[in-house]
């Protein structure tokens, strides 16, 4: 019986480490998209400075 818990909780927390894995993998994707438009907004921005400029 206490074997048996002892699998149900280690499955219990592999299942917990996946969910977690995959949440941190949708975090970082989501990093990387705010990432390329801060970029791209500094682009347009000094792009638009340039314009003036001349």
């Amino acid at each position: 019986m206490n074997n048996q818990t002892l699998q149900e909780r280690k499955e219990a927390l592999i299942k917990q480490q996946k969910a977690l894995i995959k949440k941190r993998d949708n975090i970082n994707q989501e990093l990387k998209e705010v990432k390329k438009k801060i970029e791209d907004s500094e682009k347009d921005y000094l792009m638009e400075f340039l314009k003036i400029l001349k």
